[in-house]
């Protein structure tokens, strides 16, 4: 369970700790008492609790390849990023999604280069190829036969 601490008010007297499960546990702790315990499955929303005179709202944003948490006390934003190991793991899965397009758009690409350097490559081996059978099949070339030999005298 991943677990954020900040403080807030007059000279920090209040502390508040949020709570987030792998499975979707979401606690919500001020001053040692507990706020607020629920399972949700959302992928974005926002909590409001009133912790002595204080209005504290809690946002959270997860979204493919990015994650947001803040803390927003009396309208004032109170800490930008309360989770900032997850919101590095989105990052990185972000920029390891970036890769994964770069090596398929460069496979593709090379692939279409192969495709080509074959194609031309047939295309020269068979007209390299007719060029010759013309050539030698050719009706205007004469060809001479050997005269038949004389017999040798035996010794």
């Amino acid at each position: 369970m991943a677990t954020a601490f900040f403080r807030f008010g007059d000279n920090n007297q209040h502390e508040m700790s949020v709570k987030f499960g792998l499975l979707g546990l979401e606690e919500y702790i001020a001053d040692k008492k507990l706020l607020k315990r629920q399972w949700t499955l959302r992928t974005s929303g926002s909590e409001n609790f009133l912790v002595g005179e204080h209005m504290v709202t809690i946002t959270v944003a997860l979204g493919q390849g990015h994650w947001s948490s803040k803390a927003i006390v009396d309208g004032k934003l109170c800490v930008e990023e309360l989770f900032p190991q997850f919101a590095r793991l989105g990052q990185a899965r972000q920029d390891k999604q970036a890769g994964w397009k770069r090596f398929i758009s460069n496979f593709l690409a090379w692939l279409l280069v192969g495709f080509g350097v074959s194609l031309g490559y047939n295309y020269f081996k068979q007209s390299t190829a007719r060029g010759q059978s013309s050539a030698v099949h050719s009706p205007n070339i004469a060809v001479e036969r050997d005269a038949p030999q004389a017999a040798r005298p035996s010794p």
